[in-house]
């Protein structure tokens, strides 16, 4: 006899909620999850002993390729099952294979998690591709400040700290006033960059009521210059946004850079981690590293049985 039990949950529940807040991610949480996907599902792992919640896999479907499956949402750093941090390891392994049996039948699973030194042998055992990518992350243990910045940064940092002293350039932090010109600056470094931003998904997301942190440099007309949105949790926060126009001013054009430090101080006066996310581009990578950023190793678990799905990606990953 089992000595677990599996529950399904299609609302919100506030005993899963309090799991995944100390246990899980921002990106775990409903009222993210209900913001970039449908068909929200949660599976929950509890003792048949006892009512403790142990593990859930909470989930969301989006369409990708013409396919309507568990595929990662837009915004959405970690995807994927947690599993109690004070289970031992053979524990853990018991039930993140419960949890991955109940979504076999899906014909598109992908996952993105960063799970330490988590073990991985589940995800082969279950035939998932795994891939290894890099991001940075900023231990909120160690005080944070200018003298942890690589040279150049350092000295485009107090350029710009001086321009504000000076009244230059302004900075206005956690104001509703400034989503505005979030969504600006986030097209305008879309158009350049050329991707799709996903303003719609991203004004769900700001109005879910999960906890964030956000702020936009000015220049001295109050023209927008550079923002960063950062969801956070209980431990981390998360540098999911950083979005930025191109100055005819050399130092301006480092905006971003004091954007993201001042985010990066937020985090660390109120004890979070700060997580710069991915970055397996040598120039991003370099840039977090420069901003005091170590890496880390976040893995990507995909699974599909859709013949048609594997074609359209591999002639999309053909054409990039």
């Amino acid at each position: 006899m089992s000595k677990y039990r599996i529950l399904q949950y299609k609302i919100k529940d506030e005993e899963v909620e309090k799991f995944i807040w100390d246990n899980g991610t921002v990106f775990h949480q409903y009222k993210f999850l209900n913001s970039v996907g449908d068909n929200y599902v949660c599976h929950v792992v509890k003792r048949n002993t006892s009512d403790d919640i142990i593990g859930v896999l909470p989930l969301v479907k989006i369409n990708k390729f013409g396919l309507k499956s568990y595929h990662i949402p837009s915004y959405t750093y970690q995807f994927g099952p947690i599993v109690c941090n004070k289970e031992g390891s053979k524990e853990r392994e018991e039930v993140l294979d419960l949890l991955l049996n109940e979504i076999k039948d899906n014909k598109q699973i992908d996952f993105n998690l960063f799970i330490g030194d988590a073990n991985l042998i589940p995800y082969k055992n279950a035939n998932y591709t795994i891939e290894a990518n890099q991001s940075h992350l900023l231990n909120c243990e160690k005080e944070y400040g200018i003298e942890l910045l690589g040279k150049g940064k350092k000295r485009d940092l107090k350029k710009l700290l001086k321009l504000e002293e000076d009244n230059e350039i302004q900075i206005v932090e956690n104001s509703n006033l400034i989503t505005d010109h979030l969504f600006y600056l986030l097209k305008e470094t879309a158009t350049r960059a050329k991707f799709n931003p996903h303003i719609d998904i991203l004004k769900k997301i700001i109005d879910s009521g999960i906890n964030f942190y956000t702020n936009t440099v000015f220049d001295s007309d109050g023209k927008p210059l550079a923002a960063t949105f950062c969801p956070f949790d209980k431990t981390t926060a998360y540098h999911l946004i950083s979005a930025s126009v191109r100055s005819e001013t050399n130092i301006l054009s480092s905006a971003n850079s004091l954007s993201l430090f001042l985010a990066i101080t937020y985090a660390n006066k109120n004890k979070l981690h700060f997580d710069f996310e991915g970055s397996n581009m040598k120039g991003v990578a370099n840039f977090y590293r420069s901003m005091g950023g170590k890496p880390v190793i976040v893995y990507r678990f995909q699974k599909t049985k859709s013949f048609y799905y594997n074609l359209l990606k591999e002639i999309k990953k053909n054409k990039s």
